[in-house]
């Protein structure tokens, strides 16, 4: 009696299976495609980062971004040559507000600084440099020329790392 049942190796999907590793040489083996992890910011260089918040696939991201990292120093800058003229009370608010500006300006512009200057001593320096001009200059010319310098480095700071999808690690 004849079986009407094939056995396993006349089944179409072997028999093409079998064909297709014929036709793959033994020694080449077909390699993974792995996705290299995206770099963390603050190990990006700052010309990177221009780069990365103005690239097309960030871009709601580096607009939101560049608004929030920008009103920091814009508004340190205006309460601190406006209300704090205006009320001569060293402990009030607005004291307390232009503080808590710098402090936020302060670390990316001290990242900046180390890229630029790979120096942790100059970074430092330009900190105080920067911020300090900022809120206490009386020449006016300065104080908004380092006012420029500040709202881009925040901005373009700000722009990337609300724009990358990975967790950040702590501030140098």
């Amino acid at each position: 009696m004849q079986n009407n049942l094939a056995t396993v190796t006349d089944m179409p999907m072997v028999q093409a299976a079998k064909r297709a590793r014929k036709s793959v040489p033994p020694t080449e083996t077909v390699k993974p495609v792995v996705k290299r992890p995206r770099s963390v910011p603050s190990e990006l260089s700052f010309p990177d980062k221009v780069r990365a918040a103005f690239s097309r696939k960030n871009a709601l991201g580096s607009v939101l971004g560049a608004l929030a990292g920008g009103l920091v120093p814009v508004a340190s800058y205006y309460v601190a040559h406006t209300e704090m003229d205006l009320h001569n009370d060293p402990f009030s608010v607005f004291t307390a507000i232009v503080i808590g500006c710098l402090v936020y300006s302060a670390s990316s512009v001290f990242q900046f600084g180390v890229q630029a200057f790979h120096s942790r001593w100059k970074a430092f320096g330009f900190v105080v440099l920067t911020e300090g001009i900022l809120v206490f200059s009386a020449q006016t010319w300065l104080a908004l020329t380092c006012l420029a310098y500040l709202v881009v480095i925040n901005a373009v700071n700000s722009a990337v790392n609300i724009s990358r999808k990975k967790a950040l690690p702590r501030d140098v």
